[in-house]
């Protein structure tokens, strides 16, 4: 009896382990262009996804989707498409590395024995080309604008995002909410092809490169990040660019030096070209000091274009620029809480090597004197500018004397309600909300202790 009762013991433990052992989890994964592996711990119930993206491929935790599936014991009829459906998508726990075309790991966590998994893995090129570019006739030709297109490729350094975007339904316009993954890219090349103006002549082409470009099945957003070397090496002769307009960015882009060269002639050769640049007015002070556009700077062809709303506007930037013509240019002090008084620039303080010049990091109002109000005004970067490589400074470099209570806003930034103005529709205005930030280029105006 003592053995029998041995014996009956030992069933019921081992009964028992029977029962603990985990059953083999079935993982269904699809995936082209690379290769998606799953390892499963049965001690934790975490099942781990080795990704490797095939060469010229890359890959984000957010285009691998892992759906539970109703019943384990239906694998073979699922396959076939006949098995039960898919009951809900699990998170993906893990980070994307910087270089989206390594290897890496994520994890998923098990839901019971009951149930079993599906992962579908969306492997991406690297490389994407766009016929997504504005290309626009600068010589008055008449004649169509050629197409431009772009080509592009993942960044190695990346920071992938996901932003909700409105999409427009354009049948009905009725507006819904998705959500986008944004992926950094390089921009490698711009191509235009061949095209006649008639006569032999050379297009001339201004090109508007964008800030992102939406792919075709519209779940991915390349936000363009940096510019590369030479990309201009595939214009046809028949086309000639005068200008190129960089995209509104919060930050600017890292462009290669010679990203813009027109040619291989020396910088003292007649016939060498400098190509002319128009950058947002937030970025102008950026891209003027940090070097990469300095051959563009120094021949006075590193521009914004500002319509100004009113006859008065207020201004300042991180670099000197040049005053365009029909501007005039003042200070402005507080005479009493209600009154402030304005007063005019001598050009003898603006001018610089004969070229009038409202000098970094001061606050000033501009008036259009011409009269020409929602005209349209290049600031120029000055050609006095030298690159630094740093960021722009932002205090108030004071140069118009210190009675001018304008303050620069190199940055846009929040200011206190109780303590300055900001200028609408000709008129010095309270700041209505402190957390409202004035935009970059502006100035405030300091209130006084009158």
């Amino acid at each position: 009896m003592k053995q029998n009762a041995k014996n009956i013991m030992m069933l019921m433990l081992f009964t028992g382990l029977a029962l603990m052992a985990r059953a083999a989890v079935d993982v269904d994964i699809v995936a082209t262009n690379g290769t998606v592996t799953a390892s499963v711990s049965a001690s934790n119930n975490i099942c781990t996804l080795t990704v490797k993206p095939d060469n010229d491929y890359y890959i984000t935790r957010y285009d691998i989707v892992v759906s539970k599936l109703a019943d384990a014991s239906h694998a073979a009829t699922r396959a076939s498409g006949n098995g039960p459906g898919i009951s809900n998508t699990l998170t993906l726990e893990g980070e994307d590395p910087s270089d989206l075309g390594q290897e890496r790991t994520y994890t998923f966590q098990l839901q019971g024995d009951e149930y079993s998994y599906k992962v579908e893995a969306t492997f991406r090129k690297k490389k994407i080309e766009t016929n997504d570019v504005q290309t626009n006739a600068t010589n008055g030709s008449g004649s169509a604008t050629p197409q431009a297109s772009l080509e592009l490729s993942v960044s190695q350094d990346n920071n992938v995002q996901q932003k909700e975007v409105t999409v427009v339904d354009e049948t009905t316009g009725e507006e819904t909410t998705k959500t986008v993954n944004v992926v950094e890219v390089k921009l490698d090349n711009l191509s235009i092809p061949e095209t006649t103006t008639g006569g032999g002549t050379p297009q001339e082409v201004a090109v508007t490169i964008p800030a992102t470009i939406t792919s075709s099945d519209g779940t991915t957003e390349y936000a363009i990040k940096e510019i590369g070397a030479g990309v201009l090496s595939n214009i046809s002769s028949s086309v000639t660019i005068t200008e190129i307009s960089l995209p509104a960015t919060d930050d600017p882009l890292k462009i290669a030096n010679d990203a813009f060269k027109m040619d291989d002639l020396p910088p003292g050769d007649s016939n060498h070209k400098v190509l002319t640049i128009k950058s947002p007015l937030e970025l102008l002070d950026d891209y003027t000091l940090n070097g990469c556009l300095k051959e563009n700077v120094e021949s006075g062809k590193l521009k914004a274009t500002v319509t100004p709303p009113n006859h008065y506007w207020t201004f300042s930037c991180g670099v000197d620029v040049i005053v365009p013509d029909g501007i005039t240019v003042y200070t402005c002090r507080m005479e009493s809480n209600s009154q402030v008084e304005i007063i005019p620039i001598d050009d003898s303080a603006l001018l610089v090597n004969g070229v009038r010049v409202i000098k970094a990091n001061n606050g000033v109002l501009i008036a259009c004197t011409d009269n020409s109000d929602n005209n349209a005004y290049d600031i120029v970067a000055a050609t006095t500018n030298e690159a630094t490589g740093n960021r722009p400074a932002t205090g108030d470099a004071k140069s118009y004397g210190a009675q001018n209570m304008l303050e620069p806003v190199i940055e846009r930034k929040n200011y206190n309600s109780d303590e300055y103005f900001v200028l609408k529709d000709n008129e010095f205005h309270s700041i209505m909300n402190n957390s409202s930030k004035v935009p970059a280029c502006k100035a405030v105006l300091k209130k006084s202790n009158l």
